[in-house]
């Protein structure tokens, strides 16, 4: 059984080119694919397979929100074509999907796992993804951004654990203290 029964998993990744030397984070999803994700995320994804074993995963991922480029349009109309945008919608929904699947297969053994992939900014679809479903905790990766950065825009995880109906269990990143590197999490 379990010790959660929900668990959702934000995953970030950047694609990486075809030359880039291996390294534990890089991962080949194909010859033409290939995709780097941070170690704590990596860790976040292997503790979400510990306390949800036997659990049902919910890999939940947002791509960009290409819709958004209809703000350019002028009276001449959109600055993308609609078929264009859905198109990237498609395509970025079906590379995303190819790579969860990887990710899944490696390091979710054990769990029952359902993908989410939506366009947006990740806290929207992340809570999005909590909302539609009965969610135990929230399992993440903080992101490893420096403090100048995390000033002007604020961390995806700081966003989650204000605004979440659930706990959120954020692993650290790289470069964290020893003291204070293990698992944080907060209630709502």
């Amino acid at each position: 059984m379990a010790m959660l029964d929900n668990v959702a998993v934000p995953v970030s990744f950047d694609q990486v080119s075809p030359d880039a030397p291996s390294s534990p984070g890089i991962i080949e999803v194909d010859p033409n694919l290939r995709v780097e994700i941070s170690p704590s995320t990596i860790e976040a994804l292997q503790l979400a397979s510990r306390l949800a074993a036997q659990g049902h995963v919910r890999l939940v991922h947002a791509t960009p929100d290409v819709h958004r480029f209809s703000m350019y349009s002028g009276p001449e109309g959109m600055w993308l074509p609609a078929d264009t945008t859905q198109q990237l919608d498609r395509a970025a929904k079906g590379r995303s999907q190819l790579v969860l699947q990887e990710l899944a297969a490696r390091y979710l053994r054990g769990a029952e796992v359902e993908l989410v992939i939506a366009p947006g900014t990740p806290v929207t679809v992340v809570l999005d993804a909590v909302a539609s479903h009965r969610t135990d905790a929230i399992i993440m990766a903080a992101s490893g951004r420096g403090p100048f950065r995390r000033a002007l825009g604020g961390s995806t995880a700081n966003k989650l654990i204000r605004r979440s109906p659930c706990p959120v269990i954020v692993v650290p990143g790289p470069g964290v203290p020893a003291a204070s590197n293990s698992a944080k999490t907060a209630a709502p």
